[in-house]
């Protein structure tokens, strides 16, 4: 009876309503409030009897046997005092024992099993079976139900519970509760040691899926590979490679993932790559990991090579609509999915970064965004993806638009590799090798640094101010010009780091002048954001600094306060937020009260006071040219109404002889015609280094004023005797140290002070102006073929701008002229070449040509710069005949003839003046601390294209051997002037405005060529390269062949893809080499 009874008790039928004697359940019972009861029982590890039998099992049996092999079932969670191994192996032996027994119906090992399907029977004993069981050392072990499913004699009873279970809740499965139960359910059957006696468990679990709503279908395939076993992997192949046919994206997704864990052949592989790369393009972002784990996988190098290449060619990771939050965490998986891929399949990352690099070879358009995405993260671990990404940074416009792209579609990619951009960006920058990418860098850094948040900028500026601080002088360039442009988008952002750049100052005194300019205006930005706390804190801290630089005892030091001043100045000037006319005028007036007497500092006030005049308020405009003008004339000019007459105007230091020279001999104001120029210094006054620079100042001035400046373009110079120091070779290495020394700073002040008339007057409409330009341009040549024909017998020589200098003098006193001492070069010997008879008789070499006598390398660093404007000097008609005698002009202006036809007849170019123009726009170019830009001067080809004709039949002809070495350096000077323009053009990032020079250029080559009007656009371009060509006719020398090659190479960079500009620039490479012996060639053909 007992026995029966106990059987009754134990039908499926008979759930919760089973009760036990009181005193076993209470004896035992575990205290449901008990709050230790969630780790462990106290009294569990010493519980022997009797039997723990919980309130909600109703099954004694199963609990009991479950309790006497260390597994207690109570709620809400099951615990264990042995480790689960040891509990299967010795629940699996005592089901094996009690087998045994007779009869088996009645055994104890069937009472457990009849018991066990009793107490899964109930849901809520079915869910808690599948919760995960404590250990003693409160950690997690497995769940109940997959602890009895490792043991292999209760796996055939239990998968007839639970797998009508699955099938039962796939087939309603809707919302993501009832997904997360089934996910519950086939977790239990995951990595089992063993599947005995399961036969037709493989199909039962592949039928389910037919039937299952389409949640349970993602569901249900993804676990398959974990709990079908791996001898049934091509079952479950076949059966997903039917499904592909007809699913939509989400079973795909659901399908790749499951293939890419599946153990197949390579043949049942190959039937379902074609379909995911065809379905992968339209799915949306959340799948795109599963199909990378599939796609991934393959590690046949052919096969894997034509999945990356259809990637590369059709794929975009571009979000469809959708929240903006979700999709920045599908990426982030995204992301996660091809660094795992990447470290697992060896061919993924050579493969992708080979046809990235031959992508670049041949067509550098066809690299993607995508590709970007993949290198960027290829490049983490692997240094074999930083070579095509250093090779895409070469190309401005591909980056451009690649990054562009990424920061507009995949910026939560961006915020995952931003960290492999900008430590790219910091090899090229700390490498002067790299100066092809500084472009490509600067376009990164700026969009990075306004894209990324505050906390990710920090690295970004971190590594820029210590290349500002120890990279080399053109890297600092580039990192002025990126903060720059970041002050100017995002100045509240970057005075977070502020703090730093103010130490950056106690080492940039010893910066170029142009990046101390930069770097100040930099701060002075930063000083004066509008509604920014920040940046009055850090304004109060600068206009500190300004004053204790302004105030120091060290010239150098003040110098660099005056820089400040004035770039603070320029800032309140020009931003209309923070304009105050008052605070300008405060600054202006202190820092001249401090450096006016003192000669370094004076001068870099003048020019740096000149480049921002036209920002500067017309008060204080007025104020200053007053003041600056007034010094001027009281301290370098002379008039006989002073009563100081001229003959006693000698220098009290030298013995040189003085004379009145060099006057215009137009002038509009009789008044002014005794006014004498006095490069002297006087007592307690500034040296006369600052009269270029403080006469460009006094000229802008009197321009934003609209003033009268005449006398200084026209006055006379107190003059060494050029007859008596300068005509003769032998004149000046005969006087004395002290002698050549003054005449050498004459000669220096003189032709500068003429610099800055020429730049300040040239362009006027008025006639009389014109002719006093013409002359002015006409004693600088001659100054300065004088001062290269003797420069190294001049001790030393002032340079011309302050900034230039090697070194800036200490303490209070101001230097006169930089400390190097110039010595005679030994000529080098050259070897002679076997004159041919046959051969044309070369032309002496007496002379190196014009670069040396009018304005060799040597005299720049002495030489102030020419204003752009000046270049438009140009369009004159060039003569190869005798030079202009303007005491001839300046009578017949005093007999009466018509001043503007007098005018037109001066204004005509010699050799010298050309070639002097031409070295200039060269030079100024090439220089980088000069913002000239030759594309400014828009008719520039033009107008040199008019110089080539007149000069192309002398150079032919080689009969005129007077003038023909002349022209022949000025043949030269246009071919480089021609190059260097196409190369600016063809540099320009701005498609449309490279487009627009570029046929400025057509149309300047053939401006002088007979072609017909409405020829089409490439004809033009064919006749420009032909005249080009056709200019190898005036090439006697190799250094003049390579520089008409490089004309059409450069020529060659604007049209690419024109057959005919390519296959003239290959025949005339060809033609120049068979005629130019390889002895004559320097390093650079």
């Amino acid at each position: 009876m007992k026995g029966a009874t106990s059987r009754k008790r134990l039908r499926p039928t008979q759930n919760t309503d089973f009760s036990v004697k009181e005193h076993i359940l209470h004896s035992t019972a575990i205290d449901e409030s008990d709050p230790k009861r969630t780790a462990f029982p106290s009294h569990f590890r010493d519980i022997i009897s009797p039997i723990v039998i919980t309130a909600p099992s109703g099954f004694p049996q199963f609990t009991l046997v479950l309790q006497q092999h260390g597994f207690l079932v109570s709620k809400p969670r099951n615990h264990i005092r042995v480790d689960q191994l040891v509990f299967r192996k010795d629940l699996s032996d005592w089901i094996e024992s009690k087998s045994k027994q007779m009869p088996i119906a009645d055994n104890e090992a069937s009472k457990f099993i009849f018991s066990m399907k009793g107490y899964l029977n109930v849901r809520e004993n079915f869910d808690q079976s599948m919760t995960p069981t404590l250990h003693p050392d409160e950690v997690f072990q497995d769940s109940l139900l997959h602890n009895l499913l490792s043991i292999s004699v209760l796996q055939r009873h239990l998968t007839n519970i639970i797998l009508p279970a699955i099938s039962e809740v796939s087939c309603v499965a809707s919302s993501q509760e009832q997904v997360d139960r089934l996910a519950a359910m086939l977790g239990q059957l995951k990595w089992l040691p063993s599947r005995a006696g399961l036969t037709s468990y493989s199909s039962i679990m592949l039928g389910t899926v037919e039937t299952a709503t389409n949640l349970a279908k993602k569901t249900l395939i993804r676990f398959y590979p974990d709990i079908i076993p791996e001898s049934h992997h091509s079952q479950v192949a076949t059966t997903l490679k039917n499904m592909l046919e007809t699913a939509d994206s989400p079973i795909v997704s659901a399908i790749m993932d499951c293939f890419s864990s599946l153990d197949i052949s390579l043949a049942e592989w190959d039937g379902v790559r074609d379909a995911a790369t065809t379905q992968m393009l339209n799915a949306p972002l959340q799948d795109f990991p599963a199909y990378f784990a599939f796609l991934f996988r393959t590690e046949d190098a052919t096969n894997l090579s034509g999945i990356i290449l259809g990637m590369r060619e059709k794929l975009e990771l571009i979000p469809l609509g959708g929240d903006d939050a979700k999709n920045a965490i599908h990426m982030v998986e995204i992301v996660e999915k091809i660094r795992f891929c990447a470290s697992v399949n060896p061919n993924m990352v050579p493969i992708w970064t080979k046809q990235v690099k031959d992508d670049l070879t041949s067509d550098s358009s066809s690299v993607k965004p995508l590709d970007l995405i993949m290198l960027l993260i290829f490049g983490e671990t692997f240094k074999a993806a930083l070579v095509p990404l250093r090779l895409i940074c070469l190309e401005h416009k591909l980056v451009t638009k690649l990054l562009d792209n990424l920061l507009q579609h995949n910026m939560p990619i961006v915020n995952q590799v931003f960290q492999t951009l900008t430590k790219l960006c910091d090899s090229f920058l700390r490498n002067p090798k790299d100066a092809k990418a500084y472009s490509s860098v600067q376009h990164i850094l700026v969009k990075l640094f306004v894209a990324l948040s505050p906390l990710e900028t920090q690295e970004i500026t971190s590594n820029l101010i210590c290349i500002l601080m120890n990279g080399y002088p053109n890297s600092r360039d580039v990192v002025l010009k990126i903060l720059t442009e970041i002050t100017e988008r995002e100045p509240k952002k970057l005075l977070m780091f502020a703090p730093h750049f103010m130490g950056v100052l106690e080492g940039a005194i010893k910066f170029p002048a142009h990046q101390i300019r930069q770097l100040m205006n930099i701060l002075a930005t930063l000083a004066h954001v509008k509604d920014c706390t920040d940046s009055e804190r850090f304004g109060c801290e600068f206009t500190i600094l300004l004053r204790k630089y302004l105030t120091h005892s060290n010239t150098q030091t003040r110098c660099f306060g005056v820089m400040g001043a004035l770039a603070t100045v320029h800032q309140l000037s020009t931003n209309s937020e923070t304009f105050n006319e008052d605070r300008i005028l405060e600054l202006l007036r202190l820092a001249w009260s401090f450096v006016k007497r003192e000669q370094d500092p004076c001068c870099i006030f003048f020019d740096e006071l000149s480049n921002i005049v036209d920002a500067l308020p017309d008060k204080t405009c007025q104020e200053f040219h007053e003041l600056i003008a007034q010094s001027f004339v009281s301290s370098w000019t002379n008039m006989e109404s002073t009563g100081v007459p001229l003959h006693k105007l000698q220098s009290k230091q030298t013995t040189l002889k003085l004379t009145v020279q060099m006057e215009a001999g137009v002038t509009g104001d009789e008044t002014n015609e005794n006014t004498v120029l006095v490069f002297e210094e006087k007592p307690l006054g500034l040296s006369p280094h600052v009269i270029p620079s403080q006469t460009r100042l006094v000229c802008k001035l009197t321009e934003k004023t609209k003033g009268e400046i005449d006398l200084i373009l026209a006055a006379p110079l107190l003059f060494p005797d050029v007859n008596l120091y300068y005509s003769h070779v032998g004149s000046i290495p005969a006087c004395t140290f002290s002698q050549r020394f003054q005449l050498g700073i004459y000669l220096i002040v003189g032709i500068n002070y003429f610099r800055e008339c020429i730049s300040a007057f040239v362009g006027k409409e008025d006639a009389s102006l014109r002719i006093q330009v013409w002359y002015r341009l006409t004693n600088v040549v001659f100054l300065q073929q004088i001062l290269s024909q003797n420069f190294h017998e001049f001790p030393s020589l002032p340079m011309a701008y302050v900034t230039g200098k090697p070194t800036v003098s200490g303490g209070g006193g101001a230097s006169t002229s930089s400390d190097i001492t110039r010595k005679k070069p030994k000529p080098k010997g050259k070897k002679k070449k076997k004159k041919n008879e046959d051969e044309e008789d070369p032309l002496p070499e007496e002379s190196l040509g014009f670069e040396v006598c009018v304005q060799p390398p040597q005299l720049i660093p002495h030489l102030r710069r020419l204003d752009p404007t000046t270049f438009a000097l140009l369009q004159a008609p060039l003569s190869i005949g005798s030079a202009i005698n303007f005491s001839t002009i300046w009578q017949k202006l005093k007999d009466g003839a018509d001043i503007t036809t007098v005018a037109k007849s001066v204004e005509i170019l010699s050799p010298e003046s050309l070639s002097l123009l031409l070295l200039e726009i060269n030079q100024q170019t090439k220089d980088p601390a000069n913002s000239f830009n030759v594309l400014e001067v828009k008719d520039l080809v033009k107008w040199i294209t008019q110089q080539i004709h007149i000069i192309r039949p002398v150079l032919e002809n080689r009969s005129a051997k007077k003038c023909y070495r002349s022209l022949d350096e000025c043949f030269q000077l246009i071919l480089t002037t021609l190059s260097s323009y196409c190369e600016q053009v063809s540099g320009l990032s701005d498609c449309e405005e490279q487009e627009k020079l570029s046929e400025r250029v057509v149309s300047g080559l053939t401006a002088e060529l007979e072609i017909e009007e409405n020829l089409d656009e490439n004809s033009k371009i064919h006749a420009a390269v032909k005249f080009i060509q056709s200019l190898s006719s005036c090439i006697r020398q190799p250094v003049k062949a390579v520089e008409h090659l490089k004309s059409l190479a450069s020529f060659h960079a604007l049209f690419p893809d024109d057959d005919v500009v390519k296959t003239t620039l290959g025949m005339e490479a060809c033609f120049c080499a068979s005629r130019i012996d390889a002895e004559d060639m320097d390093s650079e053909v």
